[in-house]
């Protein structure tokens, strides 16, 4: 019995090992990206606010001001 819960435990140490140092390659692979892509920080956190923004549209305010 004790040696199956330990071969067990074994498993799930492996597991979360493999897990972690999966999600911190891939994390390591993106800040490489925008470390390439975008050497200066302003336009990377600018376009990450912007994603969904309804602004890239036509602005509606803008019909709505008196035209002189």
């Amino acid at each position: 019995m004790r040696d199956g819960v330990q071969t067990e435990m074994m498993w799930w140490d492996e597991a979360l090992t493999s897990e972690l140092n999966s999600t911190a390659l891939v994390l390591f692979f993106i800040s490489v990206i925008c470390a390439v892509l975008y050497v200066y920080p302003e336009p990377l956190s600018y376009e990450i606010f912007m994603w969904g923004d309804v602004a890239l549209i036509t602005d509606i305010r803008f019909y709505g001001v008196a035209p002189h």
